[in-house]
């Protein structure tokens, strides 16, 4: 199985796996408290539905979010690797509802240095974000039994990052690109203006493996 983010047939050592992951539902469904800031205003939203390149299965969702905050805007991508329309692996053992492929590297690429979020300014600057987990749970699962009938509402035994906050810092007027770099290769490319006025996402496009093409939503 390829995985979500790095599945890069053309890139050495994309196919590698990582550790095995486990995971159920206790506590995937409540978000983290994130810090309030009273100054934000929300200017723009989108979301994406994250496909498997091969079968076009929906493996995560972003959510794009564009804010206003004193000295400028502040855009914010949450990849999340549950929810009602998520498909796992074509496996027994997953359930609709969770893949843990994309929770797998949500928990552990950002920590091996290759995940990270960028944005080229309208000047030509680079600026790096952040990365921080929003919400940790359990994935749905089916388990085999003693009497070898299935339990179809289990959940793995192993907390997982499901949802991954990406940050950009502050960023200045003007027409922007940021973009979600996996191992070096972009996977996810946002657009956004801002001006004192207000501000928008002009495009929130899954870019494909090398040579391949973006995917709107």
């Amino acid at each position: 199985m390829r995985h979500v983010w790095v599945r890069l047939a053309s890139v050495a050592g994309g196919g590698a796996a990582l550790a095995v992951l486990g995971a159920g539902a206790a506590g995937v469904w409540r978000a983290a408290p994130l810090a309030s800031d009273v100054s934000a205003t929300v200017l723009d939203e989108r979301a994406l539905a994250y496909r498997e390149e091969e079968d076009g299965r929906r493996v995560a969702e972003v959510r794009a979010t564009l804010v206003r905050r004193r000295g400028g805007a502040v855009l914010s991508l949450a990849a999340s690797a549950v929810g009602p329309a998520i498909e796992p692996p074509p496996d027994w053992r997953w359930r609709r509802g969770g893949n843990p492929v994309t929770a797998r590297e949500l928990t552990e690429l950002p920590g091996r240095g290759l995940l990270e979020i960028e944005t080229i300014t309208e000047s030509g600057a680079c600026l790096r974000g952040s990365l921080r987990p929003a919400r940790r749970g359990r994935l749905p699962e089916r388990r085999a039994r003693a009497d070898a009938t299935l339990d179809h509402l289990a959940e793995g035994a192993d907390e997982w990052v499901v949802e991954l906050l990406l940050v950009t810092p502050l960023l200045p007027p003007g027409r922007h690109e940021t973009r979600v770099r996996a191992s070096g290769e972009v996977r996810l490319r946002v657009e956004t203006e801002s001006d004192d006025s207000g501000g928008r996402i002009l495009a929130l496009e899954q870019v494909q493996a090398r040579h391949g093409s973006a995917a709107r939503p």
